[in-house]
């Protein structure tokens, strides 16, 4: 079919835009064809965009990040197409204008995808009443926020509401909070693989593998015990092989020695003769008993 004779048809089979020519591009056909696809907004003229935003507005609704597509004019004229936009997909506030990423704007494209909190203006991003809310929306918001800006207050709240958020905690964080690190392992131990080894101690991976067997993965070898081992998989701890660690090798090669020794001791004590002494006699020797003869008959 050719799209110059019949537009409209080339279109409805999924033709594309760029392929009808400039004059033919009507408001008509530029609605029908952003309808169908993501990539028909970049090739309507900004002549039918300006005259009539509903098209940019059905677009962005449709496929957010089209958003890219539409002139600065006319988003800032016509905001309700940047609040739309961020509605389909959070991620399309990366061009909305700056004038017109407000409080509202920026929380509603959090609301629709977390990462979107990497496109928010710095100022909102150090206003930590902002900062919370937006991680109580998604606590994905929290890994998009500058390393200095992650509070210890903004990444409990993120941990108490979904525990995977300890994965964005800074070291920082932890090393000045460690009572966050056994806060975070007693709601999920396996969250022990984030917490830096100088933390990692007896008491906390104790805590981390009586809430998860399988956190004793992450334990470092030197604490790791035949005992903490039993534990461990009486709490669930699957696909760890034991002989990769050398601290539960190097045990298990102690008890084999111990059984040896105890063993060997054992044999010893067995072959042991034991002599009993015969009181000595008046001239100082041994008192020996006479041997008597059997007479043959």
């Amino acid at each position: 079919m050719d799209p110059e004779k019949d537009p409209l048809a080339w279109i409805k089979l999924g033709g594309g835009l760029g392929d009808v020519p400039r004059k033919q591009r009507t408001y008509e056909l530029c609605l029908e064809a952003v309808q169908r696809s993501r990539y028909a907004l970049m090739y309507v003229p900004t002549k039918i965009m300006k005259t009539n935003p509903d098209v940019c507005l059905e677009a962005v609704s449709n496929y957010g990040t089209t958003l890219i597509h539409v002139p600065d004019e006319i988003k800032i004229e016509h905001p309700d197409i940047c609040l739309e936009a961020v509605k389909n997909d959070g991620t399309a506030l990366e061009y909305v204008p700056i004038v017109l990423k407000n409080r509202n704007l920026c929380l509603e494209a959090i609301r629709n995808n977390g990462s979107a909190m990497r496109y928010v203006k710095e100022d909102l991003k150090r206003t930590e009443d902002f900062c919370l809310e937006a991680i109580n929306i998604s606590v994905i918001a929290l890994r998009w926020l500058p390393k200095e800006l992650r509070t210890k207050t903004l990444c409990l709240e993120a941990v108490k509401i979904d525990v995977n958020a300890f994965e964005y905690v800074p070291e920082e964080i932890m090393i000045e909070h460690p009572e966050l690190c056994l806060e975070a392992v007693k709601i999920d131990g396996t969250v022990l693989a984030y917490v830096p080894r100088e933390l990692k101690t007896k008491e906390l991976c104790l805590a981390a593998v009586e809430n998860n067997g399988n956190a004793f993965k992450y334990m470092p070898d030197k604490l790791r015990t035949t005992e903490l081992y039993s534990k461990a998989l009486a709490r669930g701890l699957t696909n760890f092989d034991p002989l990769r660690s050398k601290a539960l090798e190097y045990e298990r090669q102690e008890r084999v020695l111990e059984d040896k020794a105890a063993a060997k001791d054992a044999a010893n004590d067995e072959d042991k003769v034991v002599i009993k002494l015969q009181p000595l006699n008046a001239r100082g020797g041994r008192k020996t008993r006479k041997k008597h003869k059997t007479r043959r008959r």
